[in-house]
């Protein structure tokens, strides 16, 4: 089991990610990212500097898929993959 824990300024939150996940990071694998993120907030991915983007599609660098649901994952949060046992397995906080 793995739980995905965020940091931001005010907030810790760690959601359940289950046996199974994958990482899609917007600048590695686009079209799979855009098909993503459009599941997730129900819109095309369009560019950073379109003036419709808003703060949270603006900064969305990646989306964890898993079996039941998808997570944005954005810049400005520190993000980590966590074992079952609590220790931390991955760090995917932006760093661009």
């Amino acid at each position: 089991m793995y739980t995905l824990r965020t940091f931001t300024d005010t907030s810790e939150v760690n959601n359940s990610l289950g046996d199974y996940y994958e990482i899609v990071r917007r600048e590695e694998a686009y079209e799979r990212f855009s098909e993503l993120f459009k599941e997730h907030f129900d819109i095309d991915h369009i560019a950073d500097l379109d003036p419709t983007s808003s703060e949270e599609t603006r900064t969305c660098y990646a989306i964890i898929s898993t079996l039941r649901d998808t997570i944005p994952v954005y810049k400005g949060q520190k993000n980590y993959i966590m074992t079952a046992e609590g220790k931390t397995f991955c760090n995917i906080t932006y760093k661009g």
